[in-house]
């Protein structure tokens, strides 16, 4: 089936997704329930009115590509590219808007640890950002959003998880 020319571009959410779960993953090794709650979240204000994906599909479909990558370093460099393509494709207060999102969602576990830090800050460089971020190693106030955007068995099989 070839994609409707009226349908609306959901090629920003898919990239932010990938983008997103690689951050997630890579930084602390860890994907914690609530980084892919809120991170979930803030894909789905990314979809635009009259998208006919379901935020579970641009997570699956993000899981997956993640998947095919052989190390932490590919991922990087895919989230790396995936960042540049954003950067020609958005606006700078959506840039901006991408690395409060990043922020979020490294406050969604309640500890910031330096590998988001370093990818937060990385990312800034390649969206051409300058703005201090304001992070610092060490736990945090998680901004925990309840998104109802994932149920807890979706999380766990998103999460490979026998249950939540």
């Amino acid at each position: 089936m070839y994609p409707r020319d009226d349908a609306p571009d959901t090629e920003i959410p898919r990239l932010l997704s990938f983008l997103f779960l690689a951050f997630c993953t890579v930084t602390d090794g860890d994907l914690a329930p609530e980084e892919l709650e809120v991170m979930a979240g803030r894909i789905k204000r990314w979809i635009p009115d009259g998208a006919h994906t379901h935020i579970v599909e641009f997570v699956e479909q993000a899981a997956a590509l993640y998947d095919a990558h052989e190390s932490d370093r590919s991922v990087w460099s895919s989230a790396s590219d995936f960042a540049r393509l954003l950067r020609g494709r958005i606006t700078q207060a959506q840039r901006r808007d991408v690395i409060e999102d990043l922020i979020v969602i490294a406050k969604a576990d309640g500890v910031i640890v330096a590998g988001e830090i370093e990818f937060i800050e990385h990312i800034m460089r390649l969206l051409a950002i300058k703005a201090p971020h304001g992070l610092r190693e060490g736990p945090v106030e998680p901004e925990f959003e309840r998104t109802a955007s994932l149920t807890n068995m979706q999380i766990a099989a998103i999460l490979d998880l026998d249950e939540l």
